[in-house]
């Protein structure tokens, strides 16, 4: 059995992290385009959507959509997105039971405005504007 050396696994390491995972980027601003969407949906004042960043696990690195109101003390995951290096598909986690997959910017986009067209999101979010009023 041959034994890794230190300086193999740093020349491993800068191979790794050298080349730009640009499909992983690009479907992150996509991410933070839909934050942007979502925040401005609202209309209201003191209501903050951010994207923050989560592990990476096999699916790939997890995204959350996350809706506050700083005033009411208020945090809420709206739902979670896992981006592989290669940037799809995505899988969303709408519900925490079941993920949906996504293939490109196409199905993302649709799969979220259908995840917010459900009766049950629609009132959540009107649920969550109210307490920020």
């Amino acid at each position: 059995m041959t034994a890794v050396s230190e300086i193999d696994i740093e020349a491993l390491v800068q191979r790794a992290v050298a080349g730009e995972r640009v499909e992983h980027s690009e479907v992150v601003e996509q991410l933070v385009g839909i934050a942007r969407a979502l925040q401005n949906g609202f209309g209201a004042a003191g209501i903050a959507v951010t994207i923050e960043s989560g592990y990476w696990v096999n699916w790939g690195r997890q995204w959350r959509i996350v809706v506050r109101i700083a005033a009411a003390n208020l945090e809420q995951v709206l739902f979670k997105a896992y981006v592989p290096a290669e940037g799809y598909p995505v899988k969303l986690d709408f519900y925490g039971d079941r993920l949906e997959s996504a293939g490109d910017r196409a199905e993302l986009e649709d799969a979220v405005k259908r995840f917010i067209a459900q009766p049950e999101i629609s009132s959540q979010l009107a649920e969550i504007k109210a307490i920020a009023a």
